[in-house]
């Protein structure tokens, strides 16, 4: 939404964002750093006592930043094994976002307070991807309680919020290349900002372009297929391998899938969930104007550095071995939805430091002593802040390995490092059952804490 704002409109705003700027207001980042340190290192029950104290209700209802609260505790609560707690706090989320989707895109409120003070200040809706990821999650919770039914309805809902996307975005796509290329290249001439555009090119994959997530694609094929519905499966899975040449599982699976309809008995499916997504840093450019100093902040993604390369899964009777491969780079996603809004997030920087040096303008011309021009440089300098907020807690990317259940149902897993050593085993012992997923979140190299979901059994987590 574009708007224009007159200079005594904003210098009105601008006592009360001072105060802000300079006083009590805490970043999304700065609440929430604690409990994310906590969770990367594995402590998951510690970080889940702290999102169900009721510490964070405030921030839960907050309408800024309240949907990324509730987003990052309902991944916590799921990774500490507290699945209805999780589906629960995921559904609050899913009605913001459905609170926000009946509104205008922003108010014009919103638009001014985040022109004359930081682009954070605007409130965060949720993008894309966020939302395919909670249904991502919401079919892992509700296979977690054996749900196959509930598992089935977000496997719907994550095909219905991509086709969403695509459709919402469509139209944007080439006007939004265009703006890149007139406003991002000549707004930012810097060489720092410039390899990171290259960085972040290189990330943002074609493969990513249309906001597919793979990892719901190939919850969809699977569970699918244990419906009943093969055809439907078979068309998930075929655009899959298409889409993942380098995956070599999928073509087996798609081999499975078409000798004949019904699901291979004793299989087992293994989701590695992996490292951490993307953070946020901030690129700034402080430069003398005629009123005085300004500040051009601008947000750039950083992939989290991962240790851990893959998840190596043995038979302890020595009959198979597996290595799971990536199926879903979550690292790509978020580039790529990144460089599609990269335009827009350059527009409201520019038009807001337009809006900024014509306010403190008005206010020098009114003051011959220099006060206001000096008061006028801190305000532009100090409220530049770039939007740092994004989902912390999922992982940077998803791996598959898929394979036939031991005799004894025994199973090791053991944690495979960028130097090639084996850390963290852990044993799972598989119940008698059609089909299991055998989940494990590992957000750094530390001890596994594998969950096992069975289809057609008592749940052994």
């Amino acid at each position: 939404m574009k708007a224009s704002f007159s200079p005594t409109s904003i210098t009105r705003l601008l006592p009360t964002v001072l105060i802000c700027l300079l006083g009590s207001c805490q970043s999304y980042n700065s609440q929430i750093e604690g409990l994310v340190s906590v969770y990367e290192k594995g402590e998951f029950e510690e970080a889940a006592s702290v999102v169900e104290s009721g510490d964070l209700e405030e921030a839960y209802a907050s309408k800024t930043d309240g949907l990324l609260f509730m987003l990052e505790a309902g991944k916590v609560l799921q990774d500490a094994g507290l699945y209805r707690e999780s589906i629960s706090m995921f559904e609050r989320a899913s009605a913001r976002m459905e609170h926000f989707d009946l509104q205008a895109s922003v108010s014009v409120s919103e638009e001014l307070v985040s022109t004359v003070s930081t682009q954070a200040s605007r409130d965060y809706r949720g993008t894309d991807y966020d939302r395919i990821l909670l249904e991502i999650y919401e079919v892992l919770n509700y296979l977690a309680i054996n749900d196959f039914g509930e598992a089935m309805v977000h496997v719907r809902r994550a095909y219905r919020r991509q086709a969403e996307a695509v459709a919402r975005n469509a139209s944007e796509i080439e006007a939004r290349q265009k703006e890149n290329n007139a406003t991002g290249s000549k707004a930012l001439q810097s060489e720092e900002y410039r390899k990171f555009e290259q960085s972040l090119n290189t990330l943002a994959t074609d493969a990513y372009a249309d906001f597919v997530n793979p990892m719901a694609t190939f919850l969809s094929a699977v569970l699918l297929r244990e419906e009943g519905t093969n055809s439907n499966a078979l068309v998930d899975l075929r655009k899959l391998v298409s889409m993942l040449p380098n995956n070599s599982y999928l073509p087996l699976l798609l081999e499975e899938f078409e000798a004949g309809p019904s699901p291979v008995p004793n299989r087992f499916y293994v989701i590695f969930e992996n490292g951490l997504a993307p953070a946020r840093r901030e690129w700034s450019l402080t430069l003398p104007t005629p009123n005085g100093w300004s500040r051009i902040a601008v947000p750039m993604i950083v992939p989290q550095p991962t240790e851990v390369k893959h998840l190596l899964v043995r038979a302890l009777d020595d009959s198979l071995e597996l290595a799971t491969q990536q199926i879903a780079s979550i690292d790509s996603i978020v580039a790529s939805d990144f460089k599609a809004n990269l335009a827009s997030m350059i527009w409201r920087i520019v038009i807001s430091q337009v809006a900024k040096e014509t306010a403190t303008y008005a206010l020098a011309k009114q003051d011959s002593s220099g006060i206001a021009s000096v008061l006028g440089s801190i305000y532009k300098v100090a409220s530049a802040g770039a939007d740092l907020r994004t989902w912390r807690t999922p992982g940077s990317e998803f791996q598959i390995a898929f394979g036939e259940v031991p005799e004894d149902g025994r199973l090791s897993l053991d944690l495979i490092t960028s130097t090639n050593l084996a850390r963290g085993r852990s044993d799972v012992i598989l119940p008698p059952a059609r089909t299991h997923f055998i989940f494990v979140r590992v957000p750094r190299l530390s001890n596994i804490q594998p969950r096992v979901f069975s289809l057609g059994s008592t749940i052994s987590n």
